[in-house]
């Protein structure tokens, strides 16, 4: 490695401070959930995960994290190095297992997160590390707190660095996206009540900051109050890294097909693989629901391949996604239709493919609707759908 600048362990800390808004903040409106604030400090990233489950893909941002201005933060730290002063943002976790090595959860400054981890791990770091701050929880703060929190943090961050980091305008759709992350912590109000809540205390609170208009905010919540009875937070899985992260730190095993758990599998491979852990084979294959018609085509050419060369007859396993979903109030209409396109296509197929092929289950999405740490069985969606 011959570029000092990507080795975050060369960054000298003694000129960053905490910033004022993170101190204002914990001082004030989040004083009764958040304990306290560390120095900066460097801390290896095996240390650190982003909970997706908590929050969905990017609090602070409703598409998630912009991959372009990542590569720009690449880019900008490869050829001046780390940014003086510039900081993320971790979490303490309260109760780490003795079996993980990870003991913070990162949450929002992701586009640098997510760059200091390319850019080192493109140059072989060694021990590659972060520059951060990290904020300590009160005992007792439940899940809903540590939400209110994290979107209360995020939305200032982003209002705060917007304009004077390497960083993703702070768009409208995204401010709405994060006013409905804090106020749907508020699960005993009706939305009658959250509506008067985000006028009467949120508003204030954000004019209070002097960095959004009144009239900037007005347009928000007009975006906020169209939306409020469907948001939730979503997860997706369209890049390996994605499925990787999914089956890591969500999937536990639990599901089964046709009895059997299925506890050993990888979603981004095309080799023959044993995800009962015996010895029976299959490929496993994973369908977005833009790329039907392909994934169809190269499973039936396998299939039929097999057949006509008298090769071993090796099943495949389909995993599918509904991943043009908005919200987990849209699942059902996408997976009823992937089954019903699915179901009509097969009808034409030969029963020698038939019996290679085995459509298993759908990827969960939604933080409310479904159980992220299992699958949702095909067959069963099927018979609820179609009798």
């Amino acid at each position: 490695m011959s570029n000092p600048n990507v080795d975050l362990n060369n960054v000298n800390l003694s000129s960053f401070k905490i910033p004022a808004w993170l101190t204002e903040l914990v001082n004030g409106k989040l004083k009764d959930i958040i304990k306290g604030i560390s120095e900066p400090k460097l801390i290896p990233l095996k240390q650190i995960v982003q909970d997706k489950k908590l929050m969905g893909e990017n609090p602070g941002r409703e598409k998630g994290v912009n991959q372009e201005k990542v590569t720009e933060i690449v880019d900008n730290i490869e050829r001046n190095g780390w940014k003086n002063g510039e900081l993320c943002i971790v979490f303490e976790i309260l109760n780490p297992t003795n079996m993980s090595s990870v003991l913070y959860n990162i949450y929002f400054t992701l586009h640098r997160y997510n760059a200091s981890t390319q850019v080192q791990v493109k140059h072989g770091v060694v021990n590659p590390v972060l520059p951060c701050v990290v904020i300590t929880l009160k005992d007792g703060v439940d899940e809903i707190l540590i939400k209110r929190a994290v979107a209360g943090l995020s939305d200032r961050e982003n209002l705060e660095t917007s304009n004077t980091l390497i960083h993703n305008p702070y768009k409208q759709d995204d401010m709405a996206y994060n006013a409905l992350s804090y106020i749907n912590t508020f699960p005993e109000l009706s939305d009658d009540e959250k509506w008067v809540h985000l006028q009467t205390v949120w508003k204030p609170e954000q004019l209070a900051s002097g960095l959004i208009s009144s009239q900037k905010l007005t347009a928000v919540l007009e975006k906020v109050k169209k939306r409020l009875d469907l948001f939730e937070p979503m997860i997706y899985h369209k890049t390996k890294g994605d499925r990787k992260e999914w089956m890591y730190n969500y999937y536990d095993g639990s599901f089964e097909y046709r009895g059997l758990p299925m506890t050993n599998f990888s979603l981004n491979t095309d080799k023959i693989q044993h995800p009962f852990n015996d010895d029976k084979e299959f490929y496993i294959d994973y369908w977005k629901e833009e790329d039907e018609n392909r994934d169809f085509g190269n499973l039936l050419n396998r299939c039929a391949s097999m057949i006509e060369d008298k090769l071993p007859k090796i099943p495949t396993l389909v995993i599918l996604d509904c991943n043009k979903a908005t919200a987990g109030s849209e699942l059902p209409t996408h997976r009823k239709k992937r089954i019903e396109s699915i179901e009509r296509q097969m009808k034409h197929v030969s029963q020698d493919i038939r019996d290679l092929v085995h459509f298993v289950a759908f990827l969960p999405h939604s933080t409310t609707h479904d159980t992220l740490t299992t699958m949702i069985s095909y067959e069963k969606l099927k018979r609820e759908y179609f009798g």
